[in-house]
C-alpha cells in the first residue's frame, strides 16, 4: 500500500465502517487493477465492481486482515509521529511519555490487528483520542508538564478509553416475569399476582414505583415506556457480556444487533439517553417474600433502588466530549427476575432484521415478537403459536381512544407490515420455518408461527 494511499484513508476516517470500506477499496484497486481513480480523497476511491463482487472481496479481505492492519498501522504510527512532532515543540521527557504511551497503545493495535477489522477499526480510534488528549494536556499545562504529572493523566485517559472499548453482547437478554411486563402501566404502587392462573398457590409480590426528579425530590409516577424497557434489557445484556461502563450507542448497538461499525443518527443516540437518564431517577421497591419462599431462594425478600444505578462519567478529548454510565450496581429487575428464572436469552441475529430501519416502532414489534417466541418454547407453560395483533398494537400503544379513525388504520396498518417484515427476516435465517395470517371470519386478527426444531432453530447448532 502507498504511503499516500494510507494517508488518504486514515484522513478521511469520520466513522469506523468508512476506514474498512476505504481499505478495503485500495486493496481491491490495486488487486485487480480494474480502474485508474483520484487519490486525493477516500470518497473519490469507488472500483467499478457490483455489490455482490464487492462482497465477496470483502471476505477474503477480511481473512487477510492481520497483513493489511499491521501495514496500515506503521503509516498511522509514522502520520501521527509527524503531525505531533510539527504541532509541539517536545522536550526531551515530553517526547519519553510521548513514546511511552505510543508504544502501549500500539500493542492494543497490534493485538486487535489479528482478530477482526471492527475491533482493529475501534482500537484505532480510541489510539488517535488518547493521544489527542496526552498533547491536549501538554498545550494546557506547558511547563508544568512533569513526568509524572502527565503519565498520570494520561493513565486516566487511556483507562477510561479501555472502558469505553465494548465487549459485544452475543446474545440478547429481555425479562419475561409478569413485573417486566406490567411496569409500564404500575401505579405508584401495585400487588402483582406473579403465579400461573392454574397454580395451586397464588403468589403476590408487592411493588412500589417513584420518579425523583434531578434535584432528589418525588416528581411523581413513574412513566417506564415499551422503549424504556428494551433500553433497560439492552444495558442488562451489555452487563451479561462484562461492560462495567456503557453509552448510549453501546446501548443502541446492543438492542438492535449492531456491531462497531454501523452508523447511529444523534437522535437515536439521544433517545437512549434520555431513557438511560429516566431509569436512573426511577426508584423501585420490591416485597417479594412469596416468591422467594416458593423458589426456594436464598436471597433478600426485599430488593429495592433505582432501576439503573449508573455513575456518569464526562471525558473531554479531541474537542469532543464523550459521556458514559458506569454501572455501580447489577440491574435491579435482572436481581429480581434471577428469583423464577424468567429471563430470556437469543443470539443476535434475532435483531438483525434488514428488511426494516430500527425505529423506535421496529425495536419495540421485534422485542414483543421474542418474548412470544420465547413463551412457544417454552417447556414450562404451553401455549398456541398464535400471535394477536391486538397485543401488538397494545405494546405500541395504539387505542381507538386516543388516535382517530383514519390514523388507527394507518398506524395498525403500518404496524402489521413491520411485523411481517421482521418474520421474513427470520424465515430467511431459519430463525422460524414459516408464518402465516390467521382471521376471524373476514377480519385478521394475527399471525400464527412455524417453528423448526429446536436443534434447527437455534443458530448455534447449525
Amino acid at each position: 500500500m502507498e504511503n499516500k494511499e494510507a494517508r488518504t484513508a486514515m484522513g478521511n476516517n469520520t466513522d469506523e465502517a468508512a476506514l474498512i470500506d476505504a481499505l478495503i477499496k485500495l486493496v481491491y484497486e490495486s488487486r485487480m487493477k480494474r480502474i485508474k481513480v483520484s487519490l486525493d480523497k477516500a470518497e473519490d476511491l469507488n472500483p467499478d465492481y457490483t455489490a455482490e463482487e464487492y462482497e465477496k472481496y470483502k471476505e477474503v479481505v477480511r481473512g487477510e486482515w492481520h497483513i493489511l492492519a499491521n501495514e496500515f498501522t506503521e503509516q498511522l504510527l509514522g502520520e501521527l509521529d509527524k503531525r505531533f512532532n510539527i504541532d509541539m515543540d517536545m522536550t526531551a521527557e515530553q517526547m519519553a511519555i510521548y513514546e511511552t504511551a505510543k508504544n502501549h497503545l500500539f500493542e492494543a493495535l497490534k493485538t486487535a490487528s489479528a482478530t477482526h477489522p471492527e475491533k482493529y477499526t475501534v482500537e484505532v480510534k480510541h489510539y488517535v483520542n488518547a493521544l489527542q488528549a496526552l498533547f491536549e494536556i501538554a498545550e494546557r499545562e506547558t511547563e508544568q508538564l512533569t513526568l509524572d504529572g502527565i503519565d498520570h493523566k494520561c493513565e486516566r485517559e487511556a483507562i477510561i478509553y479501555e472502558k469505553l472499548a465494548s465487549i459485544l453482547p452475543q446474545s440478547y437478554i429481555t425479562l419475561v416475569n409478569k413485573l417486566s411486563q406490567e411496569i409500564t402501566s404500575i401505579p405508584k404502587n401495585k400487588e402483582l399476582i406473579v403465579s400461573s392462573p392454574k397454580a395451586k398457590t397464588e403468589l403476590i409480590t408487592n411493588v412500589w414505583l417513584s420518579e425523583y426528579d434531578n434535584d432528589g425530590k418525588i416528581k411523581g409516577l413513574a412513566n417506564i415506556s415499551a422503549y424504556d424497557k428494551i433500553v433497560y434489557n439492552g444495558v442488562i445484556s451489555l452487563y451479561k457480556a462484562g461492560n462495567g461502563v456503557i453509552t448510549p450507542a453501546m446501548v443502541y448497538r446492543a438492542i438492535n444487533g449492531l456491531t462497531h461499525t454501523e452508523y447511529i443518527s444523534p437522535h437515536a443516540v439521544e433517545a437512549v439517553k434520555e431513557s438511560l437518564d429516566k431509569m436512573q431517577r426511577t426508584f423501585i421497591k420490591i416485597e417479594a417474600s412469596p416468591e422467594v419462599q416458593a423458589y426456594k431462594k436464598k436471597v433478600s425478600a426485599t430488593i429495592e433502588g433505582f432501576l439503573l444505578q449508573l455513575v456518569k462519567i464526562t471525558v473531554s478529548s479531541g474537542g469532543q466530549i464523550i459521556e458514559a454510565y458506569e454501572l455501580s450496581r447489577e440491574p435491579i429487575l435482572y436481581s429480581y427476575a434471577q428469583i423464577s428464572g424468567q429471563i430470556a436469552s437469543f443470539p443476535t441475529i434475532y435483531l438483525q432484521t434488514r428488511r426494516v430501519s430500527n425505529t423506535s416502532t421496529v425495536i419495540i414489534i421485534r422485542d414483543y415478537l421474542l418474548r412470544q417466541l420465547h413463551s412457544m418454547k417454552s417447556k414450562t407453560f404451553k401455549r398456541n403459536n398464535k400471535i394477536a395483533y391486538d397485543g401488538i398494537y397494545d405494546e405500541l400503544g395504539l387505542t381507538r381512544d386516543t388516535l382517530t379513525d383514519a390514523m388507527y388504520k394507518k398506524k395498525t396498518h403500518e404496524a402489521r407490515a413491520r411485523v411481517e417484515a421482521i418474520l421474513n427476516d427470520w424465515k430467511a435465517s431459519a430463525l422460524i420455518k414459516n408464518w402465516t395470517r390467521y382471521k376471524n371470519g373476514n377480519t385478521i386478527k394475527g399471525i400464527t408461527l412455524t417453528l423448526p426444531p429446536d436443534n434447527e432453530s437455534d443458530p448455534k447448532k447449525r
